[in-house]
């Protein structure tokens, strides 16, 4: 399951920080990342990676070529970080367009490949199948335009059922879950800051076997919107389930929650609490839609933020003027 997958991430976390922050000191003493790399550039086909959020990195050198190098450089950094980004080829840095398309390639084509440790403890490239994958999947394009929706559909012809359904076995043939997300996150979010309320948020009801996963991000139509990525009942993912309406105060939000009331799209009124970074109270009223069906009762759903995963500073309660302070002294 997805939300397993994150929790797992989450927990795993700390322990990879500790893994970079070790490898950090073993391969570059006081030196930095760009430092030692600098020092490298005289040796062909070389690439550097980072993780912007955990400071973890990623260098080669002495690659047979630059592909070997990018996708030798992304791997050693994935292996510490999770949100990782191609920097510099060749002394030279690229371009976000740039990162991206490797990052894409990479992340298609490594399937091809195994690792083994190399020359300063990277990672390397031991075997390659030599196939590559050239072309974006179409399906992958399909999950991101799940963005664009608004609302629920009210009807689904079966010609569309049969079309999702087939959709859906090409998504699991042609790459995973993580991959597509990751590409999702990027489309929403790009390289900016995100706010406290903003990132993936989920919950488990306890009468259900599988968990729900929701994106916060900002929205040009209202504060934010909140879309469910991960949804027992599948119709529903892709879809926007909350609309962030006004700001009470620093810690309570206005919202408008959207409900299916048998072929047509009801809301009602709603809040939205920030308990802490990574906790919201998500509260509804009583709602009628007539007189002749039964009212919705008023409820409550604490939803706990899967990403971005808390750090060693969250967890001893540091200010983000602590916490840039400490991540210098690491660094």
């Amino acid at each position: 399951m997805l939300i397993i997958k994150f929790n797992t991430l989450v927990e795993r976390s700390l322990m990879k920080k500790i893994l970079a922050f070790g490898l950090c000191f073993l391969l570059l003493g006081c030196a930095t990342p760009d430092d030692t790399y600098r020092s490298i550039l005289n040796s062909p086909h070389t690439a550097i990676a980072k993780d912007p959020v955990s400071q973890a990195f990623g260098m080669t050198y002495k690659q047979k070529n630059v592909e070997y190098a990018v996708y030798s450089a992304l791997a050693t950094c994935d292996s510490y970080g999770t949100g990782c980004i191609l920097e510099q080829i060749n002394g030279t840095r690229i371009t976000r367009p740039e990162a991206q398309k490797w990052r894409d390639d990479y992340n298609r084509n490594k399937k091809y490949l195994t690792m083994k440790v190399g020359p300063r403890g990277s990672l390397v490239i031991a075997t390659d199948t030599g196939q590559r994958d050239k072309e974006v999947k179409k399906t992958v394009a399909k999950k991101q335009k799940k963005l664009k929706k608004t609302e629920i559909k009210k009807t689904e012809t079966p010609k569309k059922k049969e079309e999702k359904e087939i959709s859906k076995e090409e998504d699991n043939k042609t790459g995973s879950e993580e991959d597509t997300l990751e590409a999702v996150l990027k489309d929403v979010y790009g390289d900016r800051k995100l706010d406290n309320i903003e990132g993936l948020w989920g919950y488990r009801r306890d009468d259900e076997k599988e968990g729900r996963i929701y994106l916060i991000f900002k929205s040009d139509d209202y504060l934010y919107e909140e879309q469910v990525i991960y949804h027992p009942i599948r119709e529903f993912e892709g879809q926007i389930s909350t609309k962030i309406v006004k700001k009470i105060d620093n810690n309570l939000y206005e919202t408008k929650a959207t409900w299916l009331n048998v072929d047509k799209v009801d809301v009602r009124n709603g809040t939205i609490k920030i308990i802490d970074k990574f906790k919201l109270k998500f509260e509804t009223s009583r709602h009628c839609y007539s007189s002749e069906k039964e009212c919705l009762k008023a409820g409550v759903v604490y939803k706990k933020k899967i990403w971005p995963s808390k750090t060693y500073a969250d967890d001893i309660g540091l200010t983000n003027e602590q916490s840039d302070v400490l991540k210098g002294l690491l660094d």
